[in-house]
């Protein structure tokens, strides 16, 4: 693939998982696009971040509130390059990785990207479960074809475009919206929804998103099923909070009647398929484990909107460059 123009800064949030960082940042070295890395340290407690960033040769931000919007907010304050992409800590880049999300982004009308995000092994239980609920989850969308999401698109129906382990913004436009909602993800009462929440906002501005499956990160799912469970109901809790913020802020009417729906219709129909042992859903144990967090996400949104303070900035400005 031939060179590209654009300068990239990753930017990888992290908290006490110096083992995951490590080999994050390694994939990240290995890109076949020059680019900077940011390391944002979220409420750390010991140095052993910093320790795994000095060594790696990259550039070290600490952000001691917790939360992973306030962290993907201080390495968007960090950034100098043009486009801005995020990565887990627990995910592992293909060396094309940052290549693919440039050339997507070489179309002056795309303002942000979001890529495939595979396993980086299965080799527990709870890693086959999380990819069976992968499948069922993401099974409408063909991970294997690109995708534009523009108006009309709902933004009520954010969660489509992809996920916060690999996603790449224009600087500029998420400058424009304020920045991350830090009311919502890891570290907050909402566990979740951050990343939706941006692509939801922009697609409300008028901007032009691109799923690009050429752009490939490797996550390393939970092991263990008790952590899977938690995992499940802080999604279930985000994407409520997320459409509860979607109905209070933005008069949403699409959004209320997603969350009708999906409780009803679809926990209804996968609480019928796991009580029958389908092969292809999940135990009974991590679907109620999600429907809980969907009961409980509307009161954990309002609960860390009162503690974020008022939202960013909801429609301020184009979010085209």
């Amino acid at each position: 693939m031939m060179a590209r123009t654009l300068a990239l800064s990753v930017v990888v949030c992290t908290r006490e998982r110096p083992d995951d960082l490590e080999r994050c940042l390694v994939a990240l070295g290995a890109q076949r696009a020059p680019l900077e890395v940011i390391v944002v340290d979220n409420a750390p407690r010991t140095g052993r971040t910093r320790a795994v960033a000095t060594r790696a040769g990259v550039r070290y931000v600490v952000e001691p509130r917790p939360g992973l919007d306030c962290a993907r907010n201080a390495g968007l304050r960090a950034a100098t390059a043009p486009v801005v992409a995020y990565t887990d800590d627990d995910a592992v880049a293909d060396p094309e990785w940052a290549e693919a999300l440039l050339a997507a982004l070489d179309d002056q009308s795309v303002t942000a990207v979001a890529g495939a995000i595979l396993p980086f092994e299965i080799e527990t239980e709870a890693q086959r479960l999380f990819e069976r609920y992968l499948r069922g989850e993401a099974g409408r969308r063909d991970q294997g074809k690109r995708r534009i999401f523009v108006a009309p698109f709902p933004p009520a129906a954010a969660g489509h475009v992809g996920a916060g382990a690999n996603m790449a913004f224009r600087r500029d436009a998420l400058e424009a919206l304020g920045g991350f909602d830090e009311a919502f993800d890891a570290g907050t009462l909402t566990r979740s929804g951050g990343d939706t929440e941006m692509f939801a906002r922009l697609l409300g501005a008028g901007a032009r998103l691109v799923y690009e499956p050429g752009a490939v990160v490797r996550h390393r799912h939970r092991r263990e099923l008790r952590e899977l469970r938690e995992q499940l109901f802080g999604y279930g809790v985000g994407v409520y909070a997320f459409w509860m913020h979607r109905v209070l802020r933005h008069r949403d009417v699409q959004a209320a009647r997603f969350a009708a729906g999906t409780f009803f219709r679809h926990g209804g129909r996968r609480l019928r398929r796991s009580a029958l042992h389908r092969p292809d859903e999940l135990p009974l144990a991590l679907v109620l484990a999600e429907l809980l967090g969907c009961l409980y996400g509307p009161i954990a949104y309002l609960r860390a909107r009162r503690r974020a303070g008022a939202p960013p900035a909801m429609q301020g400005g184009s979010a085209s460059p």
